[in-house]
């Protein structure tokens, strides 16, 4: 499956709606999700940026541990993000469509 995201799909989108964000390790294996708000220390967030990962960055959850960590696919990089600093992330899910639900 592939998904096709343009800048406007992704303006579209409207902030208020709430209800369909979540936390990153609240997410599902396999499916693409578009960073909402990152929320964590200044010099974390920082460094997430720096790796990729910053808000309207489309990624792909490809494993959860039991301990929390998430490893994910973002930019064609896998990632491991602890669940202290995936407690922080904010996700929305993309349709099949390449629209934010």
């Amino acid at each position: 499956m592939t998904i096709i995201l343009d800048k406007s799909t992704i303006s579209e989108y409207k902030s208020e709606n709430k209800e369909n964000h979540m936390k990153l390790y609240e997410g599902s294996i396999g499916s693409w999700y578009l960073v909402e708000q990152v929320r964590v220390d200044e010099k974390i967030t920082r460094r997430l940026e720096a790796l990729g990962i910053n808000e309207k960055t489309r990624i792909l959850i490809l494993n959860k541990k039991r301990s929390g960590t998430v490893i994910i696919k973002v930019r064609g990089t896998r990632l491991a993000i602890g669940q202290k600093i995936a407690d922080g992330i904010e996700i929305g899910e993309v349709t099949d469509h390449g629209e934010v639900a």
